[in-house]
């Protein structure tokens, strides 16, 4: 006897609510602009300084502000500099 799938037609699961907030996330998720060389100079960053710039990177593109950054104004409103700290 051959069973048929019909979970599409299940009532509202914590995986299709997983589902949900991860479409939610990526469509709400702002593009990174990198200008001039930053990008290659980010790439030549220790590990745990690339791995703490990506997760701030992360935070910002969420809509959150870095946990330790500087405006700048001279680039242009709504630009930060964002401070990584790393042992070594």
């Amino acid at each position: 006897m051959a069973l048929k799938a019909s979970w599409v037609n299940f009532p509202a699961t914590a995986l299709s609510r997983k589902i949900y907030q991860s479409k939610y996330i990526i469509q709400s998720v702002k593009s990174l602009n990198f200008v001039g060389a930053s990008l290659k100079d980010l790439a030549a960053f220790p590990e745990e300084a690339r791995q703490a710039a990506g997760f701030e990177l992360w935070q910002v593109q969420l809509g959150a502000m870095p946990s330790d950054f500087k405006p700048m104004p001279t680039v242009g409103a709504g630009a930060y500099e964002i401070r990584i700290k790393v042992q070594g």
